[in-house]
């Protein structure tokens, strides 16, 4: 199954879009302590092959995803997608400055574009708590569909905590 790919305007989803955070997300993400050691740490559980295809949902900035790309290394591909156009824009001029083969689409989990089976691994790094129950529960069913036999699925992400003293 391939699913249709609207034009890029036209992609919806039903969990939250930050559009408006942009211009600003790869200073905001270290300041908080989202950094490159996060993402690396999120990488080294990944475990990620030589030459394996991966695709990271909810991809942002495309700097986790540019960062799989560099371990997957020249046989490897890497595509970042996300609902928002504006955080796509600015992954693919970051990619094109850096010199990066690094894919990126707009597209949501909940759809994603790609035909069965074809890719070995899939990242989602602080994106899943933004979407609803039902779209979540679609969009595992829609990165279950993409992943080839035996491929990886590696999440990092946060909940609410279930001590009120943690908030």
């Amino acid at each position: 199954i391939v699913r249709p790919q609207p034009a890029e305007s036209d992609v919806t989803s039903c969990g939250m879009t930050m559009n408006w955070a942009a211009p600003f997300y790869d200073l905001y993400c270290p300041a908080v302590g989202l950094g490159r050691g996060f993402r690396t740490q999120t990488l080294r559980h990944a475990a990620i092959r030589p030459g394996e295809r991966i695709l990271d949902v909810g991809c942002g900035t495309g700097v986790l995803t540019r960062m799989a790309l560099d371990v997957a290394g020249a046989a490897g591909s890497a595509t970042g997608i996300d609902p928002a156009s504006k955080m796509i824009h600015v992954a693919r001029e970051t990619a094109a400055r850096l010199g990066s083969r690094a894919e990126f689409k707009v597209a949501a989990i909940e759809g994603l574009p790609f035909t069965d089976a074809s890719f070995d691994l899939v990242l989602s790094s602080l994106m899943l708590h933004h979407l609803p129950p039902d779209t979540k529960r679609q969009g595992l069913a829609e990165v279950y569909r993409v992943l080839k036999p035996g491929g990886r699925f590696v999440i990092a992400d946060f909940a609410p905590p279930t001590n009120p003293l943690w908030w």
